[in-house]
């Protein structure tokens, strides 16, 4: 016959406090698991995104290699056509169809009106959009009488003097000029090519003379003549690209160490005594360098919406508002 286990008041004290203790500790570990809980819930479920939005990627990119293979094979099958006779001889004819209707067109066309300054029009080319062809003039009798040849309805006929360069990409060729800048001491002219990547140099009287900067540049577009050095902005790199005169040799270019200093996407760039002037359509502002291109600050922050050209004259910084369809005008001097 087995003995009953008899129990004391100090081992039922004993299992009382054990079971206290254990019944604090479930309710202490229930919201620490309650989280955990919830946080795997919402890891999983971030797992599951991440994992859609993959595939989702990697559809796009073997449907982008396979639109890109489809290319390839029609450039294939263009190029094998263009080595028979015949379908040289069709792209020849629809080639000259196509001058043809050119002709046509532009000789039905209306002239566009004359467009007046009495100042030195070489400081203002890039401030002038370059829709069509746009004359200029500075013969201070004919722009006394501006108000009459603004006129569209009443244009006066002027021809240009010279028309100089053409498309391609062979050397001396342009493709895609973005911007052109004149200097007049040294008788040249220097236009921005963001085809090619590089600076085209003609001569005033629209001699080819050379090109440089191919194969440090990606998209060149505004570029002035300062001081024995040319200075080209690049909105593609986010960049000033500082060039010897002579040599046309890269020497420095910017380096940005702050997000104040750091362009985006810069375009046009002047230049007046020792400082820079940069344009920044994306983040409405001028920024200011020196010619060691040193970043010294901002001007007009906040006050232009896209703007892509900008000159220096007389102590007044021009700058050109596509958005409001105006010119902004800034006094150096004064700061107003």
């Amino acid at each position: 016959m087995a003995t009953p286990i008899t129990r004391n008041r100090e081992d039922e004290e004993v299992e009382d406090t054990f079971s206290q203790a254990e019944s604090q500790i479930h309710e202490a570990l229930d919201e620490p698991i309650k989280l955990l809980s919830e946080r795997r819930k919402k890891l999983l479920s971030d797992i599951d995104a991440l994992r859609e939005g993959y595939n989702d990627k990697k559809k796009s990119c073997l449907d982008g290699i396979e639109e890109l293979k489809s290319s390839r094979d029609e450039m294939l099958n263009i190029t094998s056509m263009m080595k028979e006779n015949q379908a040289q001889g069709e792209m020849m004819k629809a080639i000259k169809n196509l001058e043809t209707r050119i002709t046509e067109q532009e000789e039905t066309s209306p002239p566009l009106p004359e467009i007046y300054f009495t100042c030195d029009t070489s400081e203002l080319t890039d401030l002038i959009p370059t829709l069509g062809e746009i004359r200029l003039a500075s013969d201070p009798e004919t722009a006394s009488h501006a108000s009459e040849q603004l006129d569209p309805n009443n244009p006066i006929e002027k021809k240009p003097v010279k028309s100089f360069g053409t498309f391609g990409r062979k050397t001396g060729e342009i493709d895609n000029p973005n911007s052109i800048y004149v200097d007049n001491e040294n008788d040249k002219i220097y236009i921005t090519d963001m085809g090619k990547s590089l600076i085209h140099v003609f001569s005033t009287q629209g001699e080819y003379l050379r090109e440089f900067g191919k194969g440090k540049m990606s998209a060149p577009y505004g570029i002035v003549s300062h001081s024995g050095y040319i200075y080209v902005t690049d909105f593609e790199v986010n960049s000033i690209f500082k060039f010897k005169q002579e040599e046309f040799e890269a020497v420095k270019k910017t380096n940005s160490r702050t997000a104040d200093d750091r362009l985006n996407h810069p375009y046009g760039i002047a230049a007046d005594k020792s400082e820079l002037y940069v344009v920044e359509p994306f983040r409405h502002r001028v920024s200011v360098f020196g010619t060691d291109l040193t970043y010294k600050g901002t001007l007009l922050s906040g006050n232009i919406k896209k703007s892509f050209a900008i000159r220096v004259l007389n102590r007044k910084l021009f700058v050109l508002q596509n958005r409001a369809n105006c010119i902004k005008v800034l006094d150096l001097q004064t700061g107003e």
